[in-house]
């Protein structure tokens, strides 16, 4: 019963501290289900030593558990998985800089107290029957899938198992790694996917620039009335639209921008699988298509994102490997992002669309702009590893910097678009927002649980060309007359359509701002969890 408690106990805390239950006795009934599969993992064989060290993966990964309960109230969920194992060396290493002695110190004790076990009990050969290893565990089983059964039917088991302290998050890893192959074995059906896309502007040399932002909070752009002169640059051009109130789909990348790029609701997980995204309809309607990354590398079917990049006829990365970038401290800072953009623009043809994907404001801020770049000051240093918790104000100044980074790569498409003479537009919105300790709770960075409203309100932005406006002023018209009305990113597919003069065998006027016809509705999110949560009801309280 020692070797069970020892295994239990960090995830026992993670359930009783988490948030992630949907009621205390959620908590309780996935804290009986851990402690049922730890008994039943230890108690495998006679020899516990072998158990033990069964059970030693398992038990490595409970202080990261337990960090997560700790930041984010909630376990690592699949989605969370999924952003662990494509986040690159470097950059795991600067976000847990300041934790690495506490997490180390963890792993320490718990292998300490492992090979004591196991020393202890090296002679221990056949003692325990099997009669007696079925009543111990046998009875905790039975009571954990009852008690799951009885709240949520056969289902249950499942849910609460990988809630469960200890072996569930086995079974989330297992969750992700599901997800992962359901996007490659449903890319045949992508593949012959159609939207049966045209164009109704033939013969014009268009171009369309959508610029994806990272991490980005509505309240910091100075466009939007903050304080600071964030944004000094698109503040200063004429015909800059900044929306008021826009609810991102989600508060984790890999769960808030395959709702906007297809268009399907945030909890249509097989839509958005079966569905190609505006690239692929910008290229069924002629346009050439391009796609500019300087996030980390990543395969074709290694998530979403990554598929959709894919149905450009180029897409270019301008990070390099991982450990070249970020251990040898070789940044890579949004500004390529142009350069690439300019050698692109100088033999496109008459219609394009060029998808710029920027790492923005995502946390460590101070690694997104060139220290003599810095505006606010003091701010958080370079490789310094800082405890922005220690040092807020750094912090807060680290991240205002990092959007003047985001605000002169904006301005520069403008001016490369201003240059091509052409019609069409630039157009910006950020995936997700942010948490800078604003409240009690202490958030900081995102996919925190409840999700805060900071990192689901997110910018977006529209720049016209003169072309553009004098050729098609309507749309743009109602684009301005609906600025201050709810809207979702999920409506950035419609809306970047309309204004492109695209139309599908699905176009909507209703979910396009572009439109006079457009429609408010329930704003639907989803958590890091994948669960369903409306905005304004959920996280506004309205």
């Amino acid at each position: 019963m020692a070797l069970l408690a020892m295994a239990v106990a960090p995830g026992a805390a993670c359930m009783l501290l988490a948030d992630a239950a949907d009621s205390p006795m959620a908590g309780w009934r996935a804290l009986l289900c851990g402690i049922a599969m730890a008994a039943a993992l230890l108690l495998l064989t006679r020899r516990i030593w072998l158990n033990v060290a069964f059970c030693l993966p398992l038990l490595l990964f409970q202080p990261v558990e337990w960090y997560a309960v700790h930041t984010y109230h909630s376990q690592v969920s699949p989605a969370m998985f999924a952003v662990f194992l494509l986040t690159n060396v470097g950059e795991a290493s600067d976000f847990l800089a300041h934790l690495w002695p506490l997490i180390l110190g963890l792993y320490a004790a718990w292998i300490a107290v492992l090979a004591g076990v196991i020393w202890s009990l090296r002679r221990w050969r056949s003692e325990l029957p099997l009669a007696r290893r079925l009543a111990i565990s046998g009875p905790l089983l039975v009571a954990a899938v009852a008690s799951a059964v009885a709240a949520d039917g056969l289902a249950g088991i499942r849910i609460h198992a990988a809630a469960a302290p200890f072996a569930g998050s086995a079974i989330r890893c297992g969750q992700m790694l599901s997800q992962r192959g359901e996007v490659e074995r449903l890319a045949a059906q992508r593949a012959g996917f159609r939207h049966e896309a045209a164009s109704a502007r033939e013969g014009e040399r268009q171009l369309v620039i959508l610029v994806i932002g990272e991490s980005l909070r509505w309240g910091n752009l100075q466009i939007n009335g903050y304080a600071r002169e964030t944004t000094p640059r698109l503040s200063a051009r004429d015909g800059v639209l900044s929306l008021g109130d826009v609810a991102a789909c989600s508060h984790l990348t890999t769960l808030a921008l395959p709702p906007a790029l297809t268009g399907c609701s945030p909890d249509d997980h097989d839509g958005m699988l079966r569905r190609t995204s505006l690239v692929a309809a910008c290229r069924e309607a002629g346009f050439a298509t391009r796609w500019l990354s300087n996030q980390a590398p990543t395969g074709r079917w290694d998530e979403l994102v990554a598929s959709y990049a894919h149905e450009s006829e180029a897409v270019r990365w301008m990070n390099p490997a991982p450990l070249v970038s970020e251990w040898g401290r070789v940044q890579v800072y949004d500004d390529k992002l142009i350069d690439a953009l300019a050698s692109e623009l100088a033999g496109l043809p008459d219609r394009a669309l060029i998808v710029l994907h920027m790492q923005g404001s995502h946390m460590r801020y101070e690694l997104r702009y060139r220290p003599e770049e810095a505006v606010f000051l003091p701010a958080a240093s370079q490789g310094s590893g800082e405890d922005y918790r220690q040092q807020p104000d750094r912090m807060r100044n680290a991240y205002d910097n990092s959007v003047v980074m985001t605000d002169r790569i904006i301005d520069a498409c403008i001016d490369l678009h201003l240059r091509s003479g052409r019609t069409g537009f630039v157009m910006f919105v950020a995936d997700h927002g942010e948490s800078l300790l604003d409240d009690a709770r202490g958030f900081q960075g995102h996919g925190c649980l409840p999700p805060p409203e900071v990192e689901l309100r997110v910018p977006w932005l529209a720049w016209p060309s003169p072309a553009e406006i004098a050729a098609h002023p309507a749309p743009w018209r109602s684009l301005a007359e609906n600025r201050m009305r709810k809207a979702s990113t999920r409506d950035l597919f419609q809306t970047l359509l309309d204004l492109a003069g695209v139309r599908t065998r699905d176009s909507d006027p209703e979910r396009s701002l572009a439109s006079p016809t457009y429609r408010e509705r329930a704003r639907a999110i989803i958590d890091s969890w994948q669960r369903p949560l409306d905005f304004d009801r959920d996280v506004l309280g309205r």
